[in-house]
């Protein structure tokens, strides 16, 4: 999901309260803290040598250990307003991909996919799934359905895929598949 969708959806609905869902619609505690909100760029090779580039804006929640169970989830507008306040001296991207990091004592710390973001008569629902590792190249290939293959082990994707710009590089020698 985008920035801009996120943020625009949640100011949409000042008063309702924010609550963010996980594993099985598992829920995290009311009286979390937003404690950072940081851009991030990546710059990577893949397994068939090619240049990506992306940017993600990263939300990170925080449960402190005191917490009441029954504490309430932040509000819409709250967030917001701290969403302005960061936006002011760091500027966001609007067009990158929006994550969430969270972590307990029970769970170790992952930064999640935003999957889904709904309004409901409980709140506004965001819904994060774990991250999965992939071969950008096999995805490339399934997308294409054999417009381009991996020939003698070296992966040459033709399109772009999650990336704002994939550059082919001179093919390296590899043993065996792609991946």
């Amino acid at each position: 999901m985008l920035v801009r969708d996120f943020i625009q959806t949640v100011q949409q609905h000042p008063d309702k309260p924010l609550r963010f869902l996980y594993d099985n619609n598992q829920i995290v505690p009311g009286g979390y803290h937003i404690t950072e909100i940081k851009n991030a760029q990546f710059d990577t090779i893949d397994c068939g040598n090619s240049l990506h580039t992306w940017r993600e804006v990263i939300l990170q929640l925080w449960v402190p250990d005191n917490i009441e169970p029954d504490a309430e989830p932040m509000a819409s507008s709250k967030f917001a307003k701290i969403w302005s306040i960061v936006n002011g001296r760091i500027p966001l991207n609007q067009e990158a991909e929006i994550r969430i990091e969270y972590g307990s004592s029970q769970r170790l710390t992952a930064v999640y996919h935003v999957d889904e973001l709904q309004n409901t008569p409980e709140g506004i629902i965001v819904k994060i799934a774990p991250p999965r590792t992939l071969c950008k190249p096999r995805e490339l290939i399934q997308e294409l359905n054999g417009y381009s293959e991996c020939v003698d082990g070296n992966c040459t994707p033709q399109i772009r895929h999650e990336t704002e710009q994939a550059v082919p590089l001179p093919a390296a020698p590899v043993t065996g598949s792609c991946c």
